[in-house]
């Protein structure tokens, strides 16, 4: 560990830290707020990978009601590919996705004729507001994913939302647990679904909603 700069945003200049002599063993050292997600992709293309996290818990604090989850309708079109987008961006930080010139289009596109007829969506609202979303493709839509698995039939979670302001207030466990309550009543056995491991938070999420790790994608960021 050296002491070096800290990175600016996502374009922080981490090949100058590689100038540092470094003895054999060791290696350059980053920590960086959790939360803060902007220099994950520009670490992680220049070989940085995360090793160890200090988390807390506060004790004692009162429960926050999270607002109530419903189903999505065509009214809901707008909000629910408002919030896609805003998910594609903020996930394209980890190198899971890109965003493209297309990619307005093509999820307005998606929402209209696949997501809002074919599969489940609900929306949670705060104040008249959207301020959450979940998408889930039923099992005659999962069968992609299904054969991965030994149980069926199959469900895939594809897309969950919350709003900045309303994370850690309980929106995404109460989408996730609509969907899982909807589509266990439609006798669905498992839920499978992707999240990218350079995310500080989707892992603990997940985890603590009961999912476990199935398969693990690598990949070498070619510059």
């Amino acid at each position: 560990m050296v002491p070096i700069p800290r990175p600016r945003s996502a374009g922080c200049s981490t090949g100058g830290w590689r100038g540092y002599a470094t003895p054999a063993g060791q290696a350059l050292a980053v920590s960086w707020p959790s939360r803060d997600t902007a220099p994950v992709r520009a670490l992680a293309v220049r070989g940085f990978a995360p090793i160890s996290v200090a988390a807390v818990r506060r004790l004692g604090e009162r429960e926050v009601s999270a607002p109530a989850a419903s189903r999505a309708t065509v009214d809901d079109a707008e909000a629910v590919v408002r919030m896609y987008e805003r998910l594609v961006a903020y996930d394209a930080q980890f190198g899971w996705v890109a965003v493209r010139d297309s990619t307005p289009a093509r999820i307005k596109e998606l929402v209209a004729s696949e997501v809002l007829p074919l599969e489940w969506c609900w929306v949670a609202e705060a104040g008249g507001r959207p301020v959450g979303c979940v998408i889930v493709q039923p099992p005659r839509r999962s069968r992609w994913i299904g054969k991965d698995v030994r149980d069926s039939p199959v469900a895939y979670l594809g897309v969950m939302y919350v709003e900045p302001a309303w994370r850690g207030r309980g929106v995404g466990v109460a989408l996730v647990d609509v969907a899982h309550r909807h589509a266990a009543a439609q006798g669905v056995v498992s839920m499978m679904l992707h999240h990218a491991l350079p995310n500080p938070l989707s892992t603990p999420f997940l985890a603590r909603r009961g999912y476990r790790p199935l398969i693990t994608q690598w990949a070498l960021h070619l510059r």
